[in-house]
């Protein structure tokens, strides 16, 4: 805070005024003045000790005054009644200014008993009487050196004044760039304490010559510390600059894309901190150099203090340098292998139709993708290509990998989306199996999350679709049959009743009727045999209900399905029809069944 300062007229200069008798308690009881400043009482204060500001005032106040300290004609005795300057002052409830109150703090009081010692000393060293005052080495060399600056142990000239540390920050910096810079004899010197007990001084020029080194020091071991990883982080962020150049390259229709120099390197920079690259350093001409070099066709002008980097017909064709690094060459090939996969995945298209083929797996997954992961997995070697045929793993791999890839990918998305053109037969088995397993949402949606599954309401939207095409199917034919029935077979079934009843009363008990059906195959049939009597495929001339992937509603069965007209048997016997072969009377399984039925 900025002090006010006064002057001073010799010729107005008066005695000080007389201490005064009286106290206007409605005043400041220090000063006796009216100012601006808000006067403090410590009766109205909030706190739960209300009147502590008079115990402390009083102490302090009567401390001056035994120690002969006061800074001003300030008479005690009109502040006391005769039972005490803290009663009286809480009778009264006195005001103060607070800076009336910091004149009389125990600061001031110690700085003003220390001036008055001093000044006590000298005197009597001018009357003549001889002090002996002895002072330890240690304190002798401590004044001696705070004479001197810390790092350079040199006085202080006009030029370069010396500065005392003032601020603890500055007394911690200094102890951590001694540490850093490992200077023994200034660690030695800093190790004794504190910088502000000390009263250390130094010159501004020495003290940034030690941040510097500092600095400097830091850098190296930074340098040090970056590897092979770091390395190829660099190549890598190269390389996804050189794939964006020539992909904006690639789309130019009507006019040609001009490249600002300060742009790319802001590009480049900002993808090497998203790869976690501490304080990566960038220099623009070395990555002009770089990009030139991969680049013949473009060429570098200058305008004002930008670089613009623009394609040059007139120039022709330049042979292609090699680049610095050959870790940019790797990540440029994989940059491209990966652009060529890529468009292949973002052309596929495979949906989920109810049933999973044999070969469902291998047409679902692009050539290129497949041969890829099966080289990364087995190596490129044709020897070792010809030893694996079809390998279930690298499958999958390729599977997730499709179900995976994005055409585009949106900002501010925490969850991925799926696209249902592309969509893997092993995310829908996985997705459809666990539910069927466990029927536990949470589980499915953790696959989910880690790109291995189809989420919970595709899952749902999978199971209403396969449950509404069996329906309609059904409404169409008006009857309910298994959909694993095959046609041109012969089929026998078996019908028994169901009933169910946990108490007396009709509340919770069931009464049905299961029908169990079998099939009986021959070598005749089997050709007939692989074809079903119903498929998930809709007739494109249907007039039956389409199914809807919104809804996880079923539509209803046929009536007939729950509503069995009643069967009579006439009065007459009833007629079998007649057949032409001879008939068996003997049954060998009749015995055991009738055995096992009323056992």
């Amino acid at each position: 805070m900025s002090s006010k300062v006064k002057l001073v007229d010799p010729q107005q200069i008066t005695q000080p005024a007389p201490a005064l008798l009286d106290t206007d308690w409605t005043k400041c009881v220090i000063c006796q003045e009216d100012k601006s400043e808000k006067l403090n009482c410590p009766a109205e204060s909030k706190r739960p000790d209300v009147g502590a500001g008079y115990i402390s005032l009083a102490e302090d106040v009567t401390s001056f005054a035994n120690a002969g300290c006061l800074t001003k004609p300030f008479n005690i005795s009109r502040i006391d009644d005769g039972d005490g300057i803290e009663a009286t002052l809480q009778r009264h409830m006195a005001k103060f200014h607070n800076t009336c109150r910091l004149q009389y703090s125990k600061t001031r009081l110690q700085r003003a008993m220390k001036r008055k010692s001093t000044d006590t000393e000298s005197s009597a060293i001018g009357a003549g009487k001889k002090t002996c005052r002895h002072q330890h080495p240690r304190q002798q060399n401590r004044n001696k050196n705070s004479l001197l600056c810390l790092f350079c142990e040199k006085p202080a000239s006009p030029s370069d004044p010396l500065h005392e540390a003032m601020t603890k920050m500055v007394s911690d910096r200094v102890k951590r760039c001694a540490t850093k810079i490992l200077d023994e004899r200034l660690l030695a010197k800093v190790s004794a304490g504190d910088l502000i007990a000390s009263e250390a001084k130094y010159h501004a020029k020495c003290l940034v010559a030690l941040y510097n080194a500092a600095r400097s020091k830091t850098s190296e071991q930074n340098e040090n510390r970056e590897g092979a990883t770091t390395e190829m982080f660099y190549a890598r962020a190269f390389a996804e600059l050189v794939a964006f150049i020539e992909d904006t390259l690639a789309d130019r229709e009507q006019q040609t894309p001009v490249f600002k120099l300060s742009d790319l390197v802001r590009l480049y920079k900002d993808r090497l901190v998203q790869l976690n690259v501490p304080s990566p350093c960038v220099h623009p001409t070395r990555l002009k150099d770089r990009l030139l070099a991969n680049f013949p066709e473009l060429q570098a002008f200058k305008e004002g203090r930008d670089i613009l980097l623009m394609s040059n017909e007139d120039v022709g064709t330049a042979l292609r340098q090699a680049c610095e690094n050959d870790a940019d060459d790797d990540a440029c090939i994989l940059a491209r292998a990966a652009r060529i996969v890529r468009k292949e995945i973002l052309k596929t298209t495979t949906q989920f139709n109810g049933t999973f083929p044999e070969d469902c797996q291998i047409e679902a997954v692009p050539p290129s993708l497949q041969s890829l992961v099966a080289m990364i997995c087995h190596g490129a070697n044709i020897t070792e290509q010809s030893l694996v045929s079809k390998n279930q793993a690298p499958l999958s791999i390729c599977q997730l990998i499709l179900f995976n890839c994005l055409g585009r990918s949106e900002k501010h998305v925490q969850r991925t989306r799926h696209n249902k053109s592309r969509e893997p037969p092993l995310p829908v088995y996985l997705g459809v199996l666990l539910h069927t397993k466990t029927r536990k949402r949470d589980l499915v949606e953790m696959l989910n999350d880690l790109g291995l599954s189809v989420s919970y309401d595709r899952v749902l939207e999978i199971s209403t679709d396969v449950g509404t095409k069996i329906c309609n199917y059904y409404n169409r034919l008006n009857t309910v049959c298994p959909p694993q029935l095959k046609k041109g077979v012969f089929t026998t079934s078996a019908v028994d009743n169901i009933n169910h009843q946990t108490s007396a009363t009709t509340k919770n008990s069931f009464n049905g009727t299961g029908i169990s059906m079998f099939q009986h195959f021959n070598t005749t049939d089997q050709t007939a045999a692989d074809e079903s009597v119903m498929t998930l495929q809709e007739p494109s001339n249907s007039t039956s209900q389409q199914a809807n992937p919104s809804r996880k509603r079923l539509p209803s069965l046929p009536t007939s399905y729950t509503q069995v007209a009643p069967v009579t048997q006439g009065k007459l016997s009833c007629q079998i029809p007649s057949i032409d072969q001879p008939v068996t009377t003997e049954c060998p399984l009749m015995a055991p069944a009738v055995q096992l039925e009323y056992r």
